[in-house]
């Protein structure tokens, strides 16, 4: 099932679902036919607990090298999701540095001032052709960044996803990480109430549409073809860019 706004399902026949017709019905999903009103949650609500971090010191010690020993933070913060966000918008990591592209002088610093406070490593800032970038070199951060919250070494464009311990974490947390997100690759047309997101991830598109929903935020995906490869677009528009603003908001 496939709704208009972008959400999808699998399901069988026989689960029941509510839908509009001058009144809330239940029918069938083997009787839903196009165009039918479907009820969504407009808002969801999650119980969270505080996600520690122990994994992360085993990383760090079977990792052990003559370099700058890095430290980590005991669980995730806001601090620790935000530079999680920024890394899955503009970030790069493989298994010799991590790297943050953005012309934007201001979330550069912001970039460099997290990583530093978390992880104590040293930074450098390089221009590369018409920007610049952030550079940590550190094996072991490298490791223990991918391994605790599945962001792939290499190419990550169509594999991004909301790490699953971000997801698990209060929403002050998921608002920080979505923040910086949204900072990288969201954006705002001129003379229009939108604001707009565009990824390669089809599994990135669907954590948002849900992760946006425990802030009352509801957004559409579409899918366009560039190039034989699909992006998936999420739009938010009207009221829902108000409650944007004030739960989750822009550095920028």
């Amino acid at each position: 099932i496939t709704t208009k706004s972008g959400k999808e399902i699998i399901t069988t026949k026989e689960h029941p679902y509510f839908i509009f017709e001058k009144k809330m019905k239940s029918i069938y999903a083997g009787e839903l036919k196009e165009d039918m009103l479907i009820a969504t949650p407009r808002i969801i609500h999650t119980k969270t607990n505080e996600i520690l971090l122990p994994e992360a010191e085993k990383i760090i010690l079977q990792l052990k090298t003559n370099a700058k020993k890095i430290i980590f933070p005991e669980k995730v913060n806001s601090e620790l999701a935000e530079f999680l966000g920024y890394l899955t918008g503009d970030g790069h990591i493989d298994e010799h540095k991590i790297e943050f592209t953005n012309s934007d002088f201001d979330l550069r610093k912001r970039f460099s001032y997290l990583a530093q406070k978390l992880f104590s490593v040293s930074i450098r800032e390089i221009k590369s052709r018409n920007t610049f970038n952030i550079q940590i070199t550190s094996r072991v951060l490298n490791k223990a960044i991918s391994g605790l919250f599945e962001i792939p070494f290499g190419k990550k464009a169509d594999k991004v996803k909301i790490p699953s311990k971000i997801l698990k974490s209060n929403n002050h947390i998921l608002a920080s990480f979505l923040k910086a997100y949204f900072d990288c690759d969201g954006y705002v047309p001129k003379n229009k109430r939108d604001i707009e997101l565009a990824t390669a991830s089809k599994i990135m598109s669907q954590q948002l549409q849900l992760a946006l929903l425990r802030f009352g935020v509801i957004s559409f995906v579409k899918v366009k073809k560039i190039n034989e490869r699909n992006y998936y677009l999420i739009y938010i528009r009207g009221e829902f860019v108000n409650k944007f603003i004030k739960e989750i908001g822009f550095n920028q």
